[in-house]
Parts: C-alpha cells; sequence; structure tokens
C-alpha cells in the first residue's frame, strides 16, 4: 500500500493531495513497524498482547517493558543530573518518630545536615527503588506536617469472616451499615471490584436513604471529578469508589471524616505486565507475593488512607474490614505502614 502511495504522489500534480498523501505515506510506515515489532517479538525484556475494547468494536495491540527499572536507570539514573522523586507514598513503612525530620520541628528551614540520608535500597523507600533503577540514590523520609495521633483514628473489625469465607458478603453489609452511621454519613467506601461494590450499593440503598443520606456510586457514566464534586456538596453523603479513587481524590473538610477500607487492596494479576513480572520473579527464585504482590498493595493501602486527612484541621476515622490485618503474619506489615495514631481493634 505504501508503494502504491508513493507513486500516486509522484504522479500527482496537486500539492495539497500530495501532502495528505505522504501524511498517509508517514502513518502507515508506523502501523507497519509496530506490527513488524508484535510479529518478531525481538525484545526478551517485553510482554506483548492483544485487547478487545468493552464493546468489542476495537482491538487494539500491546507491547511493553516488563521491568522499566534498566531504562529508568540508563535515562534518569545512570547522568550526572539531580532528580528528585517525591511523593507520600513512596515507602512502604510508615513514618515513625525515631526516622523522620518533622518539618514543624525545624523552623522555617530544614538543615540539610540534620536530614537522614541513607541508600534508597536499605530503606522503606527500597522496593520503589527498586522498581526505578533508583537503589543507589539517597533516601530522606520526612515527618508528615499533619498530626496523625490527633487527628486520625484507625478501626480494624476483627471479627469479620475472611474476605474468601462465606458470610464475608453479608457480614461487610452489616459492618459498613455500623461503621457509616458512626460518622453520620460523611464516608468513602472503597472497593477493590466493581461488582461487590455495586451488589453493596444495591442493598445498602434503601438503609442509607432511611438516614437521609445521598450514595454516590462509581460508574463509568459519570466523570470521576463530577463524582466528587457532587460528593463535597452534601455533606452527609456516602461514596462508594473503587480502583481510580484509592489515589488522587481530594475532599477536605467536614464533609469526608471516615475512610472504610473493605478489603486488603491485593491486585489480581490478570494484567499481562503484572503476570509477566510475577513469572519472571518465580522464575529467578523470587517470592512474587512477598516480593511483588505485598508492596504494591501496601503502596495502594497508604494511599487509600491518605485520603482522609487532607489539611491540618481535618479529623476523623480510618475503618478497616479486613481481619487479615490482624490475623495473617504479613498483616504486621499493613500496620507497619499505617502514620503513627491510635490503632483500636473492635471484636
Amino acid at each position: 500500500l505504501r508503494e502504491n502511495l508513493k507513486d500516486m504522489i509522484q504522479t500527482s500534480e496537486d500539492r495539497e493531495s500530495c501532502e495528505e498523501l505522504q501524511d498517509c505515506s508517514s502513518r502507515l510506515f508506523d502501523i507497519k513497524s509496530d506490527l513488524g515489532l508484535l510479529a518478531e517479538q525481538p525484545y526478551d525484556d517485553h510482554v506483548y498482547w492483544v485487547e478487545r475494547s468493552a464493546t468489542g468494536a476495537a482491538i487494539s495491540f500491546h507491547a511493553a517493558p516488563i521491568f522499566l527499572a534498566p531504562y529508568l536507570k540508563k535515562i534518569l539514573f545512570g547522568n550526572r543530573t539531580s532528580v528528585v522523586l517525591a511523593s507520600a507514598t513512596l515507602s512502604t513503612i510508615g513514618e515513625k518518630a525515631s526516622d523522620k525530620v518533622n518539618p514543624q520541628s525545624a523552623g522555617d528551614e530544614i538543615d540539610p545536615t540534620q536530614w537522614m540520608r541513607r541508600e534508597a535500597g536499605k530503606s522503606g523507600l527500597s522496593y520503589v527503588a527498586r522498581r526505578v533503577g533508583a537503589e543507589a540514590c539517597d533516601a530522606i523520609q520526612l515527618g508528615s506536617p499533619f498530626n496523625y495521633p490527633e487527628q486520625m483514628k484507625v478501626i480494624v473489625a476483627s471479627n469479620m469472616p475472611d474476605p474468601r469465607a462465606n458470610g464475608f458478603r453479608e457480614a461487610m453489609a452489616e459492618a459498613l451499615k455500623k461503621y457509616i452511621q458512626l460518622s453520620d454519613g460523611r464516608a468513602l467506601v472503597l472497593f477493590t471490584n466493581y461488582k461487590l461494590m455495586r451488589e453493596m450499593a444495591e442493598e445498602l440503598a434503601d438503609f442509607l436513604q432511611s438516614h437521609g443520606w445521598t450514595l454516590f456510586t462509581q460508574s463509568s457514566r459519570t466523570p470521576r471529578t463530577l463524582l466528587m464534586e457532587q460528593f463535597k456538596a452534601e455533606t452527609h453523603s456516602v461514596l462508594f469508589g473503587t480502583e481510580s479513587f484509592w489515589q488522587g481524590v481530594d475532599a477536605p473538610g467536614e464533609t469526608l471524616s471516615n475512610v472504610i477500607i473493605t478489603r486488603l487492596p491485593f491486585s489480581v494479576p490478570d494484567h499481562p505486565v503484572v503476570s509477566s513480572q510475577i513469572e519472571w520473579i518465580e522464575s529467578r527464585g523470587g517470592n512474587a507475593f512477598m516480593d511483588y504482590t505485598i508492596p504494591e498493595a501496601i503502596l495502594k493501602f497508604r494511599q487509600g488512607i491518605g485520603r482522609l486527612i487532607r489539611t491540618a484541621t481535618d479529623t476523623g476515622t480510618v475503618v478497616i474490614l479486613d481481619s487479615r490485618i490482624i490475623q495473617k503474619r504479613y498483616g504486621r506489615m499493613f500496620l507497619d505502614a499505617l502514620p503513627e495514631c491510635d490503632v483500636v481493634v473492635e471484636k
């Protein structure tokens, strides 16, 4: 097809037509290159897959590196330039008094000589550092500007069944009623899958309405920003969300006084990149659950917790309905990821 276009471009006398045909030829070259890449699959450190759209009307081809660390190390961290990575949830370990610098207690400016410096690969930042190829970078974990012991309390519902056990769905419905009443609405309920979220929304709709609490539920038809605006506009309301609502949403003030985490956010390895990463770790004798699944879940867990306190005057409660956080050995790692605050285990 490109060869035919070349002939048409050479014989055409219309400049505008030539430019349009040249543009088509360039696009065809890109398509040819992409198809060749997918057909040959020349890179062993890549994963290749095909996706069908939700409507089934379109099919797309994809290729991606299994791990980005080698590329980022070469592009960013292998050069003699300064690179700063900053986030409230880069660490898989919560900020403790013994290993942080608190900006509030350091005056207007922080003395660099007082910063706790260590290699990122030897700190709570080690997981993210490995993921991005920055193991040798200096790691600095600063204290939060928020007074978590005074502003936040965590409640763990220890009597909940295991999320994989029969009866968990029914127990969750009752627990949601109990803990939403605790804050008179004003709650963000975080789910890990759409199906359970929709089921809980249907089951609790009449209960919430009877208390005068408007229920907002994440859906594909309502943009996240609009949903958050509606939630913030009604003080005594409840928002059910999943996936994208664990991070990046902001509802400071009285509107959000209760974040309820229905399950620890373990990811399902159904994405080709994720499943390839797990396969790669296990093929080299690693423990994919401890080396990948747990750290990823902890980071998302910390992001969900972070939806509650957004300003120095916010107060509220985080409720965890997944009893594995105290019943499983790995649960201690999630508890250690919490900021310093009161943790109450309810039986």
